[in-house]
């Protein structure tokens, strides 16, 4: 009865912190003793505390290998510190013990990591609010005589401050308007702006700064 109470509290605090949480959907790519999987859609629910810190849930996670699937449930690691990098994006960084939580999947009955116990695992990623990369190591070799290594997502964002230059660039190409500096004077050649780094500053294009 205890074991079932415990379950259905487990569950019911899964639930509430999806609810609460952001979702990313990323790719996730399996590797199980060397061997590859096909990448398959997974939904990751990240839960901001407030204080620096996440609750970092992937959710249903199963075992592919090959013809054989095993359901093994939610891993979940709360109060996960977060530190921002100089590029924006924000990175997490756990290197510990975890014990899997059921998953949350109708027709499955049975998910097979609550019953292995505490499992060693490593996890490093980074994020922000529209993409996640993370990879996870997991040690199963002594519960099931696997290492497990995941890859949710890929390493290909994108520097905000170079796409806004682009932004920028590519409208004032697209753009007839006459270009001034701030002392009124005409840029014949808007090329001696764009190519040149001399040329950095405040221009006036179509009765609008813009900066270079």
């Amino acid at each position: 009865m205890k074991k079932l109470l415990l379950f259905l509290s487990c569950f019911i605090t899964a639930l509430v912190m999806f609810a609460q949480g952001k979702v990313y959907t990323e790719q996730l790519v399996l590797t199980i003793n060397g061997e590859i999987s096909a990448p398959q859609d997974a939904g990751v629910v990240v839960v901001d505390n407030g204080n620096n810190t996440i609750n970092f849930v992937l959710k249903n996670f199963f075992l592919v290998n090959g013809e054989n699937t095993i359901p093994v449930g939610n891993i979940s690691v709360e109060n996960l510190p977060v530190k921002k990098g100089e590029d924006g994006l924000d990175y997490i960084t756990f290197d510990g013990s975890i014990t899997i939580q059921p998953g949350d999947m109708e027709g499955v009955d049975m998910w097979v990591g609550p019953m292995v116990g505490e499992i060693p695992m490593k996890l490093q990623g980074k994020m922000n609010e529209d993409k996640l990369f993370v990879t996870i190591d997991i040690n199963m070799q002594e519960s099931l005589g696997q290492i497990v290594y995941v890859q949710l997502g890929t390493d290909d964002f994108v520097d905000k401050e170079k796409e806004d230059a682009i932004n920028v660039i590519t409208t004032v190409r697209k753009s007839s308007s006459a270009i001034y500096d701030l002392n009124g004077r005409r840029i014949h050649a808007q090329s001696a702006i764009l190519n040149s780094q001399s040329k950095k500053g405040l221009y006036i294009i179509g009765g609008k700064k813009v900066l270079f």
